[in-house]
This record gives structure tokens, sequence and C-alpha cells, in this order.
């Protein structure tokens, strides 16, 4: 990510090291999304798993932070960046590409210019669980 500095012609970059990955599900078991979670920061598995909410993970996180909300078939999805002063949030339909094959993990690139920020990300995460949308229930019983 390159955020261009307001008061300055200067750029800052960041690396993004550690992610999660989720398959959200509906109440009917059927796909309605991804959610992914970028950091600078590593995250600690053993704190996921004792969430319920994979949503609240992001806020034990230094920033940047990058949520990313696919949607399904991975063409499309909505960008939230957190710089440790605002949350910004982009829709992104043009330079996401995703590959969700095989179906424990999800890779895929964000190249896009929005709102004076560089985002050029790649990830490769397993995903290891599933969460049912608005229920804060993950893992193999999700959704009733």
């Amino acid at each position: 990510m390159t955020p261009h500095r307001d008061a300055h012609d200067t750029q800052a970059g960041y690396r993004v090291i550690d992610g999660l990955a989720v398959r959200m599900m509906d109440d009917k078991k059927q796909m309605a999304g991804t959610l992914v979670l970028l950091s600078a920061h590593g995250i600690n598995p053993e704190a996921v798993a004792a969430s319920g909410d994979p949503d609240e993970v992001k806020g034990w996180l230094a920033w940047p932070v990058i949520r990313l909300d696919i949607a399904p078939g991975g063409k499309s999805g909505k960008l939230e960046y957190y710089d440790g002063a605002s949350r910004k949030t982009f829709d992104v339909t043009s330079g996401l590409s995703v590959d969700s094959l095989p179906p424990d993990r999800v890779r895929g690139r964000v190249k896009t210019v929005v709102d004076m920020i560089a985002f050029d990300l790649h990830f490769d995460l397993a995903t290891v669980s599933s969460c049912q949308v608005d229920a804060y229930r993950c893992g193999p019983d999700a959704a009733p």
C-alpha cells in the first residue's frame, strides 16, 4: 500500500505480512462471500479461534489493517482501510482477482488506486473455517 501524504508530496509504503480468510455463509449454508483481513502485524491464530466473530480480530491489530469483503464469484468487493486515524471504505470492481480453488485456500490480488492510496496486494491464505453472516458463529456448525 502506498498512501500519499497530504502535507507533503511524499509517499509512505507499508508491507502487509499476515492475513486471515473466512468463508461467510448465509443461514441456508450458501456462500455469501469471503472475508479477508490483512495486517502489517502477525495475527495470533489461538486468539482468532477463541473469538466467534472474525471482524473482532481487526480491533486487535495495529494499523494499517485492510478488511476485504469479497462477493461470491470474486469479481467485486468492499475494501476497508484503517490507517490508525480513520477508516475508509471503497468499492472494488476493477483490479480485483480471486482464485478460491482449492476450497481450503483463497489467493488473490488487489491492484487499484483509490482516494490517493495505491493498493498492490497479493494474498494466499488458508481458509480453516466458515462463519454465518451476522450471527458470529464460526466452524463446521456455522449455520443451523
